[in-house]
């Protein structure tokens, strides 16, 4: 007989307990098993074993009844390694267990139980070393490789051809699905017997099929796909290529568990001895310490480009989200019969709306956020409320109503309004609610010359061979917002759509004086990394330090102060600051953040006692280290 120790695999945000099994089967750590907890059917994944003989006088001394494991899942298609990964990440990011299993392992394999083996033993496991940087263990290397799309993926193929003629396989990790959809058909070319793609929106049958045919393959193999793909490592993998580093995907920031999978990569890489490869056109800042290669200073287009100041010929009737000499630009690419992009960060019509009698801007009565304006209506775009545009302010009765900001629906007006012949494709996430709607989309305005498409961000996602113009219509109100990385994400946003464009980019701006923009349509890559770290270092913020934000949430205000009070006082030692978020209130639910600034690379072994603190704060509060927006 057996004595397992496992740990659920489940979403929940309670405390990280193992919990102890018995079998009278063989089982191996890695392995998933299906358990008996609390009334229900759970999987959980097999951390230690041991047999009951050694364990006997353990066992006499507890004051409950072991209970036996239901089934086997599946064999260890887990190893070892991925086990101290999960360790790595809890330790780090204040996370369970049970909730990154259920985030790293699909349904479809965790409800269907699995009979195939890996062709080779985990624990049997030898990888060589290549030279070159090593990470810190001394274990594998590290690779940074900056460059266009294009290059990235003759560089990433020449890569997975050396590991197969060294018998070895190759993890292609994507932030996004249809990012891997399109980096699959590429990479797959001229490698389709031996070349995989793994998702989430795979059907579950397709999935497990494939899922299988990964691990029982006994030929090397690539594996492109989201997340999931860090769970599925043969033994056999030689090579993990992080690709798009930058991509604020990542970081799993939008609901718990709150973790960047780019640092599960690193120890992943770390504990099997991989060939690591951040791959990126512009890694983030502060990754190039592990780049044995010198970074390109500037990057390249063969594009023509200009800043249009839309500020210096506004017209006296009024604001208009295209200026003159935009739509003099706009003009001249079609009647050439060419087709142009027209990017704007902002989805819907208008982002906000302001009563000019009292000067009150509109804002969701369940949250503090404007108003945002979708084909005539109000929408909240936290909590999804919508309402009719009042024809009076609700706080002053006042008539005076108006709207600003710049969105996808008012560029499309005035595109329709200056081109009355041509109706304009759109692209943002309003349209696009799957990856086949975004392809659908891009195959239509591909399809003939003379086509617009106006987009959001969401282009780059669907986007990665050149197209022959593209003008961004506005970005300053990114300007406005104040997060410590909106500089680099909006100079990554440019860079991206610079080396997108073949024949024109252009940005139009009423703050053309701004050096962001002029680091853009240079490609001054250089410049814009010395200004903004050098900023950063004086402010005291990434990658200079370390972070840690709690955010506290609550529906009575008072009761998020009294809150907020205690906890910097509990973290006075850590001169803790508090701040309410961006945004106030959400959902009802009342927002306050606390910002701890540690010394670069001291969390967590430096601060053991901080670390017991904050795993101890109720689950309810949001715990983010590293965060990527302090929002």
């Amino acid at each position: 007989m057996w004595l397992l120790e496992v740990v659920p695999i489940s979403s929940s945000v309670l405390k990280d307990n193992t919990l102890t099994y018995f079998t009278t089967r063989e089982v191996k750590e890695g392995m998933v098993v299906q358990i008996p907890l609390r009334k229900k059917m759970v999987s959980a994944l097999v951390l230690r074993t041991d047999k009951l003989s050694t364990k006997k006088a353990d066992i006499k001394r507890q004051n409950f009844q072991l209970k036996k494991i239901e089934k086997i899942i599946s064999s260890a298609f887990l190893s070892p390694a991925f086990s101290k990964m999960l360790d790595d990440l809890t330790r780090h990011f204040l996370v369970s267990r049970s909730s990154l299993l259920h985030f790293f392992l699909p349904k479809a394999i965790l409800e269907k139980e699995i009979t195939y083996r890996s062709r080779q033993d985990f624990h049997e496991r030898k990888t060589s070393s290549p030279p070159g940087v090593r990470l810190p263990d001394g274990q594998g290397k590290i690779s940074c490789y900056q460059a266009d799309w294009a290059s990235r993926m003759n560089y990433y193929k020449s890569l997975i051809r050396e590991a197969f003629v060294k018998r070895h396989s190759t993890i292609l990790l994507l932030p996004t699905q249809s990012l891997a959809h399109d980096t699959f058909l590429k990479i797959n070319q001229g490698l389709e017997d031996r070349s995989f793609l793994l998702h989430g929106d795979l059907p579950p049958k397709i999935l497990a099929k494939t899922w299988q045919q990964i691990l029982s393959s006994s030929s090397p193999v690539v594996v492109v796909g989201t997340v999931m793909t860090l769970a599925i490592m043969r033994s056999d993998v030689a090579l993990l290529i992080v690709e798009r580093e930058s991509s604020e995907e990542y970081y799993h920031s939008r609901r718990r568990p709150f973790f960047d999978v780019r640092y599960g990569a690193q120890s992943l890489a770390r504990h099997l001895g991989l060939h690591l490869v951040w791959g990126d056109l512009v890694l983030r800042l502060g990754r190039e310490g592990t780049n044995p290669f010198l970074p390109p200073s500037r990057i390249l287009s063969s594009a023509k480009n200009r800043i249009i100041d839309a500020a210096s010929r506004a017209p006296s009737t009024g604001f208009n989200a295209l200026s003159a000499e935009f739509v003099s630009y706009l003009r001249n690419i079609l009647n050439q019969g060419e087709s142009v992009v027209l990017i704007t960060h902002r989805r819907g019509h208008s982002s906000s709306t302001l009563c000019q009698d009292c000067g009150r801007v509109l804002t969701c009565p369940n949250c503090t956020s404007p108003w945002v304006i979708h084909e005539n209506r109000f929408l909240c775009h936290h909590c999804l409320r919508h309402e009719e545009i009042p024809e009076r302010c609700p706080h002053c009765n006042g008539w005076r109503i108006s709207s600003y900001g710049v969105g996808v629906e008012k560029v499309g007006e005035e595109v329709r309004r200056h081109f009355p012949h041509i109706t304009p494709f759109r692209m943002d996430t309003d349209v696009v609610r799957s990856v086949k709607d975004g392809v659908e989309i891009k195959q239509k305005f591909l399809m003939r010359g003379g086509n617009i498409l106006i987009a959001t961000e969401l282009f780059l996602n669907f986007f990665q061979e050149p197209v022959p113009h593209i003008g961004v219509v506005t970005m300053d109100g990114l300007l406005s917002i104040p997060d410590y990385r909106m500089h680099e994400r909006m100079m990554n946003i440019l860079l991206r759509l610079r080396a997108l464009s073949l024949k024109s980019f252009v940005i139009q701006t009423r703050v053309a004086a701004h050096p962001l923009f002029s680091y853009a349509v240079s490609g001054n890559l250089w410049g814009f990394k010395e200004t903004e770290l050098a900023e950063r270092k004086r402010l005291g913020y990434p990658p200079t330090v370390d972070l840690i934000k709690i955010t506290i949430e609550d529906p009575d205000r008072e009761r998020v102060l009294r809150n907020v009070s205690s906890v910097v006082k509990i973290l006075g030692e850590w001169q803790p600051m508090d701040f309410s978020a961006f945004t106030a209130k959400i959902r009802g639910q009342f927002r306050w953040h606390i910002l701890l600034k540690l010394e670069r690379g001291s969390w967590p072994t430096k601060h053991l006692k901080l670390r017991e603190i904050l795993k101890n704060f109720p689950p309810s509060w949001k715990i983010q280290v590293d965060p990527p927006s302090l929002l």
